[in-house]
């Protein structure tokens, strides 16, 4: 009996172990990127879903930025590329394929906005704001340790501490155990939808990664690389749009 005891505190420990750890080395990663003052990364993404509707879709980017507010971020997806630029005083959105732009001013933190789960920019934000780990209901665990390339990382699993019967969602994060930068992203997600009428319930699933690599970090970036200047033929989008860039974070 007391070695079965022993046995089951053992395993109680080391789950306990494993957690912290997890949690540890998501905080030693955000303090890399809180001390950050300027990066250039590139990503590639793939994001599959399925159910209610099917999707598989590549996407590109590029992104530099000084803190705390200048910034150029490019990506593309199925032939539809986005561009926003920051020189510190306005902010400029650009579509290409449409000619049209929107400007305003600059905020004063690019970093404290927010934007889609899936974006790397909202990510890197994210880590320098240190946001992940403040959250209260984010529980993260070490999962293994890898390889991505040659690189040696950390496998932690980032997820929601209260379950939800219709929701599943996380997120695996490769972390370099030598710089303590992100290196690629896996995550899942499944939504359970109750049917309509007579329809029987549905299940959207979705699964997604982005790979990424990095050009320089803190070393300066040249200002023209913020400017933007419209093409000529190239018009203003006026309206009730909020200006470019990305929705604050709810």
């Amino acid at each position: 009996m007391n070695k079965w005891i022993s046995l089951c505190l053992i395993s109680a420990f080391a789950s306990a172990a494993m957690a912290q750890d997890g949690k540890q080395i998501v905080q030693k990663m955000e303090q890399r990127y809180m001390k950050m003052k300027s990066i250039e990364m590139k990503a590639t993404a793939n994001i599959k879903v399925t159910g209610m509707t099917n999707m598989d879709q590549k996407v590109s980017f590029e992104m530099a930025y000084t803190k705390p507010n200048k910034a150029v971020i490019k990506s593309s997806m199925q032939g539809m590329s986005r561009e926003l630029y920051s020189d510190g005083k306005t902010m400029y959105s650009y579509m290409p394929s449409q000619k049209m732009y929107q400007k305003a001013a600059a905020p004063p933190n690019l970093a404290a906005l927010g934007g889609s789960p899936n974006d790397p920019a909202a990510l890197i934000f994210s880590l320098m704001s240190g946001n992940l780990t403040k959250d209260p209901d984010t529980k993260f665990k070490f999962v293994r340790s890898a390889k991505v390339g040659a690189r040696d990382v950390h496998v932690v699993e980032i997820s929601p501490k209260r379950n939800n019967a219709n929701v599943n969602a996380s997120v695996l994060m490769f972390i370099g155990k030598a710089d303590n930068l992100v290196h690629r992203v896996e995550m899942t997600q499944s939504v359970k939808m109750q049917g309509q009428g007579s329809q029987p319930p549905t299940e959207m699933k979705m699964n997604g990664f982005a790979d990424l690599q990095y050009v320089s970090v803190d070393k300066a970036i040249a200002p023209a690389r913020f400017a933007f200047k419209p093409p000529k033929d190239a018009k203003e989008a006026t309206g009730q749009g909020g200006g470019p860039g990305p929705a604050p974070r709810r």
